[in-house]
């Protein structure tokens, strides 16, 4: 028996959409690309999987609230303030609406994410 409000996803069972490259004005370093799979959506949500190449790129997330647990992968977010946070399986992160920085990727990342938007 399915209950169809459920969705569920094996990570062996995935397909990716193709990668797309960070735009070239947000990359601080490297040819980073990403592949978004957006798993549900609603006008004021979105969830889904996201996956990065290695390389470093600004993010802005001025208008909406996003939580993110990473499930592959390293790297680090830096706020502009300078504050770190190291990625790594299994943490969990909020990211504040007005929260701005830059993702630092060294190994592919895997994070599942929910964002917000008022």
């Amino acid at each position: 028996m399915t209950d169809s409000l459920a969705t569920s996803l094996s990570a062996s069972d995935i397909k990716w959409p193709p990668s797309v490259r960070v735009p070239i004005e947000r990359i601080l370093e490297g040819q980073p690309s990403a592949s978004t799979l957006v798993v549900g959506e609603s006008p004021t949500a979105q969830f889904g999987l996201w996956r990065v190449t290695p390389g470093a790129f600004s993010t802005d997330h001025s208008d909406y609230v996003e939580y993110i647990h990473i499930t592959e992968g390293s790297g680090r977010l830096i706020s502009q303030s300078g504050a770190i946070t190291e990625l790594s399986p299994g943490v969990t992160v909020m990211l504040a609406e007005g929260w701005k920085g830059q993702w630092v990727i060294e190994k592919t990342l895997t994070k599942v994410f929910t964002i917000l938007r008022n």
